[in-house]
């Protein structure tokens, strides 16, 4: 999410929306290893905290729970009442909005997978098909949707084989695949070949490219 405070671990769309407790530390004016005791003095309120390793530091996630509980157990002091109570308002917020993302990027994810199987379907339907073919198109699609393959979207974010790469868009990047991999379906499914199909939608990206640069001039 841009201009938030808020993290989604993998950027999945099943995964939980968190705050860093540094994040916090800052916006609480106290200290990165003030909050980190803090959070392991009270693991048994917290529950079970998420947390990254770098060098010399340790870096806490926490939900919304456990970032509203967290704000409940720091020092109250001058510059941490006020602060508790704008943090309080600013992490119910975000975490509203954050959480509004992740329903509608689950909601997207659901709506595409007919599209996928219509994609699948046209394949193995399309008599220039062969083995390499879903890899030939897939690749195709997020190259023109993305300018990357899928195999660098997994690499480059760390995506384990386990998980799908859609789960791990973002809204707008999630968009752009479907469009492509419909328009793409679309044409397996008047029987032209891989490289007819490929060759079509190059030219039409080359197209939409000349006119915005016509019309920039």
């Amino acid at each position: 999410m841009k201009n938030s405070l808020i993290t989604f671990k993998n950027e999945s769309n099943k995964a939980t929306p968190l705050i860093s407790a540094d994040v916090m530390a800052k916006m609480a004016n106290i200290q990165h290893k003030s909050i980190n005791q803090t959070i392991r003095n009270n693991t048994r309120d917290l529950g079970k905290v998420l947390f990254e390793k770098e060098v010399n530091k340790k870096i806490y996630y926490l939900n919304e729970y456990q970032a509203l509980r967290l704000l409940e157990f720091l020092r109250t002091t001058k510059n941490t009442k006020q602060a508790r109570i704008s943090l309080i308002n600013v992490i119910v917020d975000q975490f509203k909005k954050a959480n509004s993302l992740q329903v509608r990027r689950q909601t997207l994810y659901e709506i595409g997978k007919p599209l996928s199987n219509d994609l699948s379907n046209a394949i193995k339907d399309n008599p220039y098909s062969n083995s390499f073919s879903y890899t030939n198109y897939n690749n195709l699609i997020y190259k023109i949707a993305l300018k990357t393959t899928p195999k660098e979207l997994r690499s480059s974010r760390h995506i384990p084989k386990s998980k799908s790469i859609t789960e791990c868009l973002s809204v707008e990047e999630y968009k752009a695949v479907e469009n492509i991999k419909h328009r793409v379906t679309n044409l397996i499914e008047l029987n032209l070949s891989y490289k007819e199909v490929r060759d079509i939608m190059k030219r039409g990206i080359q197209r939409v490219i000349s006119i915005k640069t016509k019309s920039i001039a």
